[in-house]
């Protein structure tokens, strides 16, 4: 009878492990796949860089990093610079999507010491040497207490 009961507890916790591998799987890798394949929107995954100069002595690079699932976008912002003499490295994820030819992406730091956010509208532009994503960055700037916007142009580096 205990024996009964011991193998029976034991498949039931066997077959929900196998349950959930394969809900996992199906959630990870067929979805994704299901989407590809009919997904007929432009492609923006890939490497993108902007590149900006503040002055003689100040710059400031920006990269996006983008993996596409359909209409869905994941990846890394990064920021490099030298700003008042200061060097800045600053990373964050993204998340986002792409309705109409413009891409919504909002961002979260990757590090426990910031607060920033910032959040992205662009549009996707067709040009003779490829694809550029133009548009603004959202930002709130505690020495204004404001929202402040800036001006983005990425070009692709690589796909």
């Amino acid at each position: 009878m205990i024996d009964t009961i011991i193998v029976g507890a034991l498949s039931g916790v066997i077959a929900t492990i196998i349950c959930l591998f394969f809900q996992s799987y199906f959630k990870k890798v067929t979805v994704p796949w299901f989407q590809k394949l009919f997904y007929k929107g432009v492609e923006i995954a890939g490497k993108w860089e902007y590149l900006r100069n503040i002055s003689d002595t100040s710059f400031e690079d920006a990269y996006l990093n983008i993996k596409q699932y359909a209409d869905n976008i994941k990846g890394t912002f990064s920021i490099i610079g030298k700003v008042f003499g200061m060097k800045e490295l600053i990373t964050y994820d993204i998340s986002g999507y792409i309705q109409n030819r413009f891409v919504v992406v909002a961002t979260s730091p990757t590090h426990n010491d910031s607060i920033l956010h910032y959040t992205f509208l662009l549009k996707i532009k067709d040009e003779i040497d490829g694809l550029r994503l133009e548009g603004r960055l959202l930002f709130y700037d505690d020495k204004t207490n404001s929202v402040l916007s800036d001006i983005l142009y990425f070009k692709r580096k690589t796909a």
